[in-house]
């Protein structure tokens, strides 16, 4: 699905990260459970969302792709 959402949503920059292989990067961006998104702006974090809902990732997407 998120995946798919990088394919609708365009204008947005989808990154994938293995927390289990790139542990330091989870530990910088202080991801304490799973699934985890992060939106950022300019280098900072704006909004996140912790958990595996559809509906709420996409709203997410759809929020910062305007």
């Amino acid at each position: 699905f998120f995946e798919e959402l990088s394919k609708k949503y365009g204008k947005l920059r989808f990154i994938k990260v293995d927390v289990d292989e790139l542990d330091e990067v989870a530990s910088e961006a202080g991801v304490s459970a799973m699934p985890s998104f992060y939106v950022y702006k300019e280098g900072k974090v704006i909004d996140q969302l912790v958990g595996a809902s559809k509906e709420k990732l996409e709203a997410l997407c759809q929020k910062y792709s305007a």
